[in-house]
């Protein structure tokens, strides 16, 4: 399944640290959700959290959790209903299970016939395969930004865009000094793990793998190593995973 950042064959080692025995019966916390390919890996678990400040997506898997159906969508619909201002699960179908490459909005390619690829049909089978996996069903999703979560004796994983790469929709819009700070403060009361290629002098690589990653879906391909990190301080105190607690901020109103 095709999506920018997505981790559809870059994910056992992280996927080995996540299911370890010692998680077994956490509750477990995904604030960056992207396209769900590390969560619907996800075992053993007493609860599954999932949020992404990117509200299409968020709606786009809610809406499968409620076995919404598929839309028809032309080629003028898929205009339309990119300058709709009201969210929906139409648009956000059109938005990633339409579009190429599997960019937001990145151009309405239903069909590949030179390549001999149905691209909708792709996503139809991965969206299929999402509605019977029990980590998906079991999971509560919600359209927030990561610094809204307030997290306590959580397992939790951390797959933010990376820093100067391409990144979906919005969410490239992250201040990275106010995201490692908050990574360092969960990280007193939390297990947490972070994917980026590179973090700051106090975080410490725990795991990597190769990954082959290309924009335009045809050509040239690039190869990095993709990391996982957690903060090196010691937690002040003991970290109970039997004690979990989750918080969800609340929103300042504009004035």
């Amino acid at each position: 399944m095709a999506y920018l950042g997505g981790k559809s064959t870059c994910f056992k080692h992280i996927i080995e640290k996540l299911n370890h025995e010692d998680y077994n019966g956490a509750v477990y916390l995904e604030p960056f959700m992207g396209y769900a390919h590390i969560l619907k890996r996800i075992e053993n678990k007493k609860q599954i959290y999932a949020g992404d400040s990117n509200k299409l997506i968020t709606i786009l898997f809610n809406g499968l959790k409620r076995n919404k159906l598929y839309p028809k969508i032309s080629k003028k619909k898929y205009n339309d209903l990119k300058n709709e201002k009201k969210k929906s699960f139409n648009q956000a179908y059109a938005a990633f299970a339409l579009s190429y490459g599997g960019k937001e909005w990145g151009g309405y390619t239903p069909l590949n016939l030179k390549h001999n690829r149905n691209y909708e049909l792709e996503r139809q089978n991965y969206y299929e395969s999402l509605k019977k996996n029990k980590s998906f069903k079991k999971s509560v999703i919600k359209n927030l930004s990561y610094d809204e979560w307030s997290p306590k004796n959580l397992l939790i994983y951390c797959d933010p865009p990376y820093e100067n790469t391409t990144s979906y929709g919005k969410s490239c819009n992250l201040n990275y000094d106010l995201f490692w700070d908050t990574m360092r403060e969960w990280s007193n009361e939390n297990i947490v793990y972070i994917s980026e290629y590179n973090a700051p002098e106090d975080f410490v690589e725990v795991s990597n793998a190769e990954k082959f990653t290309t924009i335009s879906g045809v050509g040239s391909i690039d190869k990095r190593l993709e990391k996982l990190f957690q903060y090196k301080n010691k937690p002040s105190k003991m970290i109970d995973l039997t004690k979990p607690k989750l918080i969800v901020k609340k929103k300042l109103k504009k004035k």
